[in-house]
């Protein structure tokens, strides 16, 4: 085997075999020394082929002379060749990568059959038997990261398969609220365990995020760093890593790998390696892939919460609901139930728990009034899915139950899951419904009446609240139907607590009495009085707000009167007692003085006594008017002259010049009393001083006479109600302005029996214009 041969010969075509082959092929003798290599098995070797011949296979290879030198010696004994024989080698392959080959050895004979040494074909099957590795770890991973929907076992198993076999080190980052949070880590070695948990824990997302992995997220796109720099360690020292923590773990090679599920990016993986160059494209590819699996577990596992999670929310809103709820799929099984379903129906727990729709409707049309008619409906309905059926169903035992059916439709509409029944007893619905209808015919005079009635239950919630309540009350029943009157109206409590009720069958009559309400920034006064029966209590009210307003401008008014009285009633009293002083030596001026008061506060008492008496016949119609031709600008000039002779300091009294102005047919006392109170009122509200003026002039055949002033003024909102009886501006003489409440209700009823208006015109503060016409034409005398 060591000679040459020529060109064309056998040996020279061998020789070119040899050299071409693929596969490495060598040649030992019998003391196992290196007779011929080809360039193949030379390179598997890692040496030249001069470097191969005559050395033995431990000087060659000592790390595999222990293993295969007893190989070719068992040739060399049996002359048996050793076929297919699978070896590995660590040595000279990047750390964690191992180099395979498959070899087969025989006995290489002389031309008389002596085996004179060792032929081996030896194959490299690295390549392939990294794929086949690869291949199985995916599957093994596939299956792995598939047998469990728990978010913390899937981790813990994508911790699994990747430390330490591609990793050593591993960061599982998913994206939640703005932030890649860290799930789970691991570190083949477990002493660098707790460093590995003291890096940060988040990185924040975004397009402005420093961090490697938010970019890695935001692109779903795979980075590799076969070798690490310093200035990597140093970026993720910026980011809050401890840079002595990251030179422990010592990451020399990483890969970033987005996580992906249906096309959604849920976040990242972080391998590490602490060989510098460890990881290529092709591990890469693989992590790629083995990311793809473990997103679509935790996918899995997210999913499987949220199903989980609306589960439980279904089942307990299903509990939870006063209806009884049943599912049936389309082959007629119980697929889901609640407890009230079994309650209302009274079914066993063997019936419902075996799950057969027809045996739970054997059961059930021995329950209801018209079994007929009830399995027709059920039957017409899951023929016509399209319909959602709604009906009344009576039992046998008296209770009525209403059923609602709609079939379970596939998101798209187009297919059928199975039918939703719904079940509610509403047998005492439908009683309270029988018995509202016979008392609402039995009221229904109620809709007539003027008092106010509220029907309430035994718990105090309004079941009648008539159209008479409504008025009174401004509140609809609509509004107020089903609620207690003490949520409804407030201060009731107060009322039901204070207001006279009677039994069913008083023995007496029951008073009603008075009580106050607030409704709508309104004062209510109600006269009230109840009866209690079995069921509730009936309210009778009406309102009285009106008659109380006018009782209580009497109680003011019998408080002011006396006031009024009194004035003049002392100073009368003081002069005469002094007149009467024999001690008391009085000139003749203080004594006409003196007499001068009496007479005043006599003519002062005698007015209020006539205004009250006045008030009293005009209300009851006793005033009669005597319609005669008055001189209008006189009736002003003698008024103007009576007034002025008692006129405070501060107060001037105008009129315009008198001509032109036409008389008038009225009563020329009742004129002059209307006129004299305006002037009085005028000065009287004019505490600050000013000018008080007397206007007239005719206008479409009246004529107007107005009272103009500079004082208080009058607020809005009280132009109306100054007219009526009792009814005073300052009550409570906080502008020191007194008065019985009467004078201008006594000069608006004498203007309107004189056939005339009378009216206000006021700002609170600028003053008051008081106006009144009266006609131009005859009227015919009236009275009352």
């Amino acid at each position: 085997m060591g000679h040459s041969a020529g060109s064309g010969t056998p040996e020279a075509l061998l020789e070119s075999l040899l050299l071409s082959a693929p596969v490495g092929i060598g040649f030992w003798d019998r003391e196992l020394r290196f007779v011929r290599v080809n360039g193949a098995l030379a390179e598997i070797n890692g040496l030249s082929v001069a470097a191969h011949v005559g050395k033995t296979l431990a000087d060659v290879k000592p790390e595999l002379a222990s293993v295969l030198e007893p190989l070719y010696r068992q040739v060399l004994e049996t002359g048996e060749p050793v076929v297919h024989n699978e070896s590995t080698d660590d040595a000279g392959m990047r750390l964690g990568d191992r180099r395979h080959w498959l070899s087969s050895y025989y006995p290489v004979r002389s031309e008389a059959g002596e085996i004179t040494g060792v032929g081996a074909v030896i194959m490299d099957t690295t390549r392939q038997r990294r794929a086949d590795d690869r291949l199985r770890l995916l599957a093994e991973a596939g299956e792995l990261f598939a047998s469990s929907l728990d978010a913390d076992a899937v981790f813990a198993r994508i911790v699994r398969v990747l430390v330490p076999r591609l990793a050593d080190s591993i960061h599982i980052f998913l994206a939640a609220g703005g932030v890649l949070e860290r799930v789970a880590c691991a570190h083949a070695d477990s002493d660098l365990q707790p460093l590995l948990e003291s890096l940060p824990s988040s990185y924040p997302l975004g397009a402005d995020s420093p961090a490697f992995m938010a970019t890695v997220y935001e692109r779903a796109e795979p980075v590799l760093f076969s070798n690490v720099s310093s200035e990597f360690y140093e970026h993720l020292a910026r980011l809050g890593a401890e840079r002595s923590a990251l030179e422990q773990i010592g990451s020399r090679s990483m890969m970033l790998v987005p996580l992906i599920a249906r096309s959604v990016t849920l976040g990242v993986l972080a391998i590490g390696a602490r060989e510098p160059g460890r990881y290529l494209e092709d591990d890469l590819s693989l992590a790629v892939e083995l990311a793809g699996r473990a997103a679509v577990a935790v996918d899995n596992a997210r999913l499987f919460r949220e199903v989980s999670v609306r589960t439980s929310q279904l089942e307990a809103q299903q509990e939870a609901s006063l209806d009884g709820l049943l599912l049936v799929s389309l082959e007629g099984r119980m697929l889901s139930y609640n407890r009230r379903f079994v309650e209302l129906w009274g079914f066993s727990e063997e019936l419902v728990a075996a799950g057969d729709d027809e045996a739970a409707l054997a059961e059930a049309i021995h329950k209801v009034a018209d079994p007929e008619g009830f399995m027709n409906r059920i039957r017409y309905l899951y023929a016509h899915p399209e319909e959602m059926g709604r009906e009344e169903i009576q039992l046998e035992d008296g209770r009525v139950f209403d059923r609602y059916g709609a079939a379970v439709r596939s998101p798209d509409g187009h297919s059928y899951y199975g039918w939703l029944w719904s079940f509610r007893d509403v047998t005492d619905a439908k009683r309270l419904e029988v018995e509202l209808e016979r008392r609402a015919e039995a009221s229904k005079a109620l809709e007539f009446v003027g008092d106010g009635v509220a029907l309430l239950d035994a718990d105090g919630r309004v079941r009648l609240w008539n159209p008479a309540a409504e008025t009174i009350t401004g509140l609809r029943a609509g509004d107020i139907l089903g609620r207690t009157l003490v949520e409804a109206v407030p201060g009731w409590e107060e009322v039901a607590r204070l207001a006279p009720r009677a039994e069913r069958r008083p023995s007496g009559i029951v008073r009603a009495e008075m009580f106050s309400l607030e409704l709508d920034g309104r004062e209510l006064w109600l006269s009230i009085s109840g009866v209690a029966f079995g069921e509730g209590t009936v309210y009778a009210f009406r309102d009285v707000t009106d008659e109380h307003a006018v009782e209580r401008l009497k109680s003011d008014f019998v408080s002011t009167v006396s006031h009024e009285l009194r004035t003049p009633l002392a100073a009368i009293y003081g002069a005469a007692m002094t007149l009467q002083r024999d001690d008391v030596l009085l000139s003749d001026e203080q004594r006409e003085g003196m007499l001068h008061v009496v007479s005043g506060e006599s003519e002062r008492l005698a007015r209020i006594v006539n205004d009250i008496l006045l008030a009293s016949r005009l209300s009851s119609g006793l005033v009669e008017v005597a319609i005669a031709r008055v001189d209008p600008v006189e009736i002003v000039r003698t008024v103007l002259a009576s007034a002025q002779m008692h006129l405070p300091p501060g107060i001037e009294l105008a009129s315009q010049p008198s001509d032109g102005i036409p008389a008038i047919h009225a009563d020329a006392d009742k004129v002059r009393q209307v006129l004299i109170n305006l002037v009085e009122n005028a000065i009287k509200y004019s505490p600050g001083g000013g000018k008080v003026s007397v206007l007239l002039g005719p206008m479409d055949g009246r004529l107007r006479i107005s009272v103009v002033d500079e004082g208080l003024g009058i607020p809005a909102a009280e132009h109306q109600r100054i007219f009526e009886k009792f009814y005073r501006l300052d009550p409570n003489l906080t502008r020191g302005v007194g008065g019985t409440g009467l004078g201008l209700y006594i000069c608006n009823e004498i203007v309107q029996r004189l056939g005339g208006r009378l009216w206000v015109e006021s700002e609170l503060g600028r003053g008051s214009t008081f106006s009144f016409e009266l006609p131009l034409t005859r009227l015919t005398s009236t009275s009352g």
